[in-house]
Protein backbone atom coordinates (compact mmCIF):
# COMPACT_ATOMS: atom_id res chain seq x y z
CA UNK A 1 0.00 0.00 0.00
CA UNK A 2 0.85 3.59 -0.24
CA UNK A 3 2.39 5.12 2.78
CA UNK A 4 1.50 8.68 3.44
CA UNK A 5 4.50 10.44 4.56
CA UNK A 6 4.35 13.86 6.16
CA UNK A 7 6.89 15.07 3.60
CA UNK A 8 4.43 14.33 0.86
CA UNK A 9 1.80 16.47 2.53
CA UNK A 10 4.29 19.28 3.13
CA UNK A 11 5.45 19.19 -0.51
CA UNK A 12 1.84 19.11 -1.64
CA UNK A 13 0.99 22.11 0.57
CA UNK A 14 4.11 23.99 -0.58
CA UNK A 15 3.20 23.41 -4.25
CA UNK A 16 -0.32 24.69 -3.59
CA UNK A 17 0.98 27.71 -1.72
CA UNK A 18 3.43 28.36 -4.55
CA UNK A 19 0.61 28.06 -7.10
CA UNK A 20 -1.57 30.48 -5.08
CA UNK A 21 1.28 32.96 -4.62
CA UNK A 22 2.29 32.75 -8.29
CA UNK A 23 -1.31 33.17 -9.34
CA UNK A 24 -1.74 36.31 -7.22
CA UNK A 25 1.72 37.79 -7.81
CA UNK A 26 2.52 36.75 -11.38
CA UNK A 27 -0.35 35.17 -13.33
CA UNK A 28 -3.19 37.57 -12.41
CA UNK A 29 -1.16 40.75 -13.11
CA UNK A 30 0.16 39.17 -16.29
CA UNK A 31 -3.37 38.17 -17.34
CA UNK A 32 -4.59 41.69 -16.56
CA UNK A 33 -1.76 43.11 -18.62
CA UNK A 34 -2.52 40.70 -21.48
CA UNK A 35 -6.25 41.48 -21.27
CA UNK A 36 -5.52 45.21 -21.24
CA UNK A 37 -3.20 44.72 -24.21
CA UNK A 38 -5.83 42.72 -26.12
CA UNK A 39 -8.40 45.36 -25.26
CA UNK A 40 -6.08 48.13 -26.46
CA UNK A 41 -5.36 46.19 -29.66
CA UNK A 42 -9.11 45.78 -30.30
CA UNK A 43 -9.67 49.49 -29.64
CA UNK A 44 -6.82 50.41 -31.98
CA UNK A 45 -8.21 48.06 -34.64
CA UNK A 46 -11.65 49.61 -34.27
CA UNK A 47 -10.17 53.12 -34.38
CA UNK A 48 -8.11 52.15 -37.44
CA UNK A 49 -11.18 50.74 -39.18
CA UNK A 50 -13.17 53.84 -38.28
CA UNK A 51 -10.38 56.09 -39.56
CA UNK A 52 -10.21 54.06 -42.79
CA UNK A 53 -13.96 54.38 -43.27
CA UNK A 54 -13.80 58.12 -42.62
CA UNK A 55 -10.89 58.40 -45.06
CA UNK A 56 -12.83 56.53 -47.74
CA UNK A 57 -15.89 58.68 -47.08
CA UNK A 58 -13.83 61.88 -47.28
CA UNK A 59 -12.11 60.62 -50.44
CA UNK A 60 -15.47 59.85 -52.01
CA UNK A 61 -16.76 63.32 -51.07
CA UNK A 62 -13.65 64.91 -52.56
CA UNK A 63 -14.07 62.89 -55.77
CA UNK A 64 -17.72 63.96 -55.99
CA UNK A 65 -16.70 67.57 -55.41
CA UNK A 66 -14.09 67.27 -58.14
CA UNK A 67 -16.67 65.79 -60.52
CA UNK A 68 -19.05 68.64 -59.78
CA UNK A 69 -16.25 71.20 -60.16
CA UNK A 70 -15.27 69.68 -63.52
CA UNK A 71 -18.89 69.71 -64.62
CA UNK A 72 -19.25 73.33 -63.49
CA UNK A 73 -16.02 74.22 -65.27
CA UNK A 74 -17.23 72.58 -68.48
CA UNK A 75 -20.52 74.46 -68.22
CA UNK A 76 -18.68 77.75 -67.78
CA UNK A 77 -16.40 76.96 -70.72
CA UNK A 78 -19.43 76.14 -72.86
CA UNK A 79 -21.07 79.41 -71.82
CA UNK A 80 -17.90 81.32 -72.73
CA UNK A 81 -17.78 79.56 -76.10
CA UNK A 82 -21.41 80.45 -76.78
CA UNK A 83 -20.83 84.05 -75.72
CA UNK A 84 -17.70 84.21 -77.86
CA UNK A 85 -19.61 82.84 -80.87
CA UNK A 86 -22.41 85.34 -80.32
CA UNK A 87 -19.88 88.16 -79.99
CA UNK A 88 -18.11 86.95 -83.12
CA UNK A 89 -21.38 86.86 -85.06
CA UNK A 90 -22.25 90.32 -83.76
CA UNK A 91 -18.85 91.68 -84.79
CA UNK A 92 -19.14 90.03 -88.23
CA UNK A 93 -22.57 91.61 -88.72
CA UNK A 94 -21.24 94.97 -87.57
CA UNK A 95 -18.19 94.77 -89.84
CA UNK A 96 -20.38 93.57 -92.70
CA UNK A 97 -22.73 96.50 -92.16
CA UNK A 98 -19.80 98.92 -92.01
CA UNK A 99 -18.34 97.42 -95.19
CA UNK A 100 -21.68 97.74 -96.97
CA UNK A 101 -21.90 101.33 -95.79
CA UNK A 102 -18.39 102.05 -97.08
CA UNK A 103 -19.16 100.31 -100.37
CA UNK A 104 -22.40 102.28 -100.75
CA UNK A 105 -20.56 105.50 -99.96
CA UNK A 106 -17.84 104.61 -102.46
CA UNK A 107 -20.51 103.79 -105.08
CA UNK A 108 -22.22 107.09 -104.42
CA UNK A 109 -18.89 108.93 -104.77
CA UNK A 110 -18.10 107.03 -107.96
CA UNK A 111 -21.57 107.75 -109.32
CA UNK A 112 -21.12 111.41 -108.46
CA UNK A 113 -17.69 111.43 -110.12
CA UNK A 114 -19.08 109.64 -113.17
CA UNK A 115 -21.86 112.20 -113.39
CA UNK A 116 -19.45 115.08 -113.06
CA UNK A 117 -17.15 113.52 -115.67
CA UNK A 118 -20.16 112.99 -117.97
CA UNK A 119 -21.10 116.63 -117.53
CA UNK A 120 -17.51 117.66 -118.22
CA UNK A 121 -17.42 115.42 -121.28
CA UNK A 122 -20.76 116.83 -122.45
CA UNK A 123 -19.48 120.36 -122.01
CA UNK A 124 -16.20 119.46 -123.70
CA UNK A 125 -18.09 117.68 -126.47
CA UNK A 126 -19.95 120.86 -127.24
CA UNK A 127 -16.69 122.78 -127.14
CA UNK A 128 -14.93 120.22 -129.34
CA UNK A 129 -17.93 120.18 -131.61
CA UNK A 130 -17.71 123.92 -131.98
CA UNK A 131 -13.94 123.74 -132.51
CA UNK A 132 -14.30 121.02 -135.10
CA UNK A 133 -17.07 122.91 -136.79
CA UNK A 134 -14.95 126.03 -136.81
CA UNK A 135 -11.95 124.18 -138.26
CA UNK A 136 -14.05 122.44 -140.87
CA UNK A 137 -15.87 125.60 -141.86
CA UNK A 138 -12.90 127.89 -141.99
Amino acid sequence: MINFDANLIVVFLLVWILVIILTKVYFKPMMKTLDARRSKIRQNQKAGEKARQEYEKALQEIEESLKEARKFSLNIQEEFRKEALLEKEKMIRQISTECRTHIDEAKDKLDAQVESIKKEIDSMRELFGELIEEKILH
